[in-house]
Parts: C-alpha cells; sequence; structure tokens
C-alpha cells in the first residue's frame, strides 16, 4: 500500500463512528478531503474496509464515510435478533415497522434516488398510520378468508397488524417495544443512535433522518426492493 496505514485506520475508525460529523473535526474532514482527492488513499481505505468485512458506501465533506456490512458473514453483519430479543411475529412486525419508515422518507423510487433531496421527517404517529394504512388495503384485496389449515404461516399480515395493541406504557411510563407505537418508537430512536437520524427537539416523537439513511435503503435494495415497492404500493395515497 502506498499510503499511510495510520490514516486509512483513522478514516475508518471514524466511520465507525456514524455519529461523528467531519464538519466537527478538523482530523475527519482531513481525511475525507484525502479521500476524495487521492485515488492511492481511497482504494487502501476501500481495501482495507473490504478485508474487516466493511463496504464503503461513499465518503462526503457532509456525512464522513458511510460504511455497511458486506454480508452475513461480515463481523459487523446484524439481525433483527441481534437489534432485540423477539418472538417470530414480532419480528415480522419490526422488519414491517423498518420498511414503512423508508416509505415514509422515501415514498417513490425518484425520491430515493435524489441525492440533493431534502432530509425528510418522519414522527412516530405518521409512521403508526402508514402501518395501520397498510394493513387496511391488504384487508380490502384479501378479504376475510382464512389462510389453508396446513400453512397457519400465511395468516393475511394485517391480521397481525390489526391484532396489535398501538399503545401501551410500563409501569415506569417507558414506551412498551411490544406495542406499535413502542415498536417505531424504538426504531426510529436506534436509527439516530446509529448515526441514520436526528431526534427534531421542536417536535415530539420526530426525527429527521440524515443522508446515511437513504444511502443504507439504496444499498439493501438488493433484498428489500420488492418488499419495499409493495409496501409503496399498498400506502400510496390514492384519494
Amino acid at each position: 500500500m502506498s499510503s499511510d496505514l495510520a490514516a486509512v485506520g483513522e478514516l475508518i475508525a471514524f466511520g465507525l463512528n456514524p455519529r461523528t460529523m467531519p464538519g466537527r473535526d478538523p482530523q475527519y474532514a482531513e481525511l475525507v478531503g484525502r479521500y476524495s482527492a487521492d485515488p492511492d488513499f481511497r482504494s487502501d481505505v476501500q481495501d482495507v474496509a473490504a478485508g474487516q468485512g466493511l463496504t464503503v458506501l461513499d465518503c462526503s465533506p457532509l456525512y464522513g464515510l458511510a460504511l455497511t456490512s458486506s454480508g452475513p458473514r461480515s463481523p459487523y453483519h446484524m439481525t433483527l435478533d441481534q437489534y432485540a430479543s423477539m418472538k417470530t411475529d414480532e419480528r415480522h412486525m419490526n422488519a414491517l415497522v423498518f420498511l414503512a419508515i423508508a416509505t415514509a422518507c422515501y415514498p417513490t423510487p425518484e425520491s430515493l434516488e435524489a441525492v440533493d433531496g431534502p432530509l425528510p421527517s418522519v414522527s412516530v404517529q405518521l409512521v403508526v398510520r402508514l402501518v395501520q394504512r397498510i394493513a387496511a388495503r391488504i384487508r380490502e384485496q384479501s378479504g376475510e378468508s382464512d389462510p389453508p389449515v396446513d400453512e397457519p404461516q400465511l395468516e393475511p399480515m394485517y391480521r397481525m397488524v390489526l391484532r396489535w395493541r398501538d399503545t401501551d406504557t410500563t409501569g415506569d411510563d417507558r414506551s412498551n417495544p411490544r406495542v406499535l407505537t413502542g415498536m417505531v418508537r424504538r426504531a426510529l430512536k436506534w436509527l439516530a443512535a446509529n448515526g441514520l437520524a436526528e431526534e427534531v427537539a421542536t417536535a415530539k416523537d420526530t426525527y429527521r433522518m440524515r443522508s446515511r439513511f437513504r444511502l443504507h435503503v439504496v444499498d439493501a435494495l438488493g433484498d428489500i426492493g420488492d418488499s419495499l415497492a409493495a409496501i409503496r404500493d399498498l400506502a400510496a395515497d390514492r384519494a
């Protein structure tokens, strides 16, 4: 390698702490500039990241080095089971919640592709209403028919959503992550804790999504593209 290995490691370390911003750290900003200007340095960063099980999504003066897991064998790969301990139906609900957040932020393929588009903001209640709308649309399409007796896993998703309680609180008033509102709130807080969103101080339970979130949604399209398209169609305003 032709570049300074220490600098390569420092930039990757910054990227692994997505709450750090180049605009707030001169050293980070310098390394981001070097990544853009020096092809050898850029190649070395990408190679070292790949060796650690990471893929470089982008490197920007605005949000820094954006990294993601390179696949299931990566030590950085995360599953829903690692996100939280949950039963099968809870995993399905949480997956739906994250898809609903992505749909609320990017309701069309064009909005997801807009590199310079405005940063979207979503509230807990907006996502809860979106999930409920999705369930209602599925009910309209499927009617009241039951799944085959020998395939209970085919129970229509709307039944699972509609039987889920919307709100509840635990004894100390913390949001219960096993009700829909609590699931959405936990998901948005997790995104904020991982540098993909930031809480809006002037609006309760509202989060502004950062550019990194769009990059991660785009990167995941190979796995979630069909599901995201289906959710978008169900959530579309047809009034």
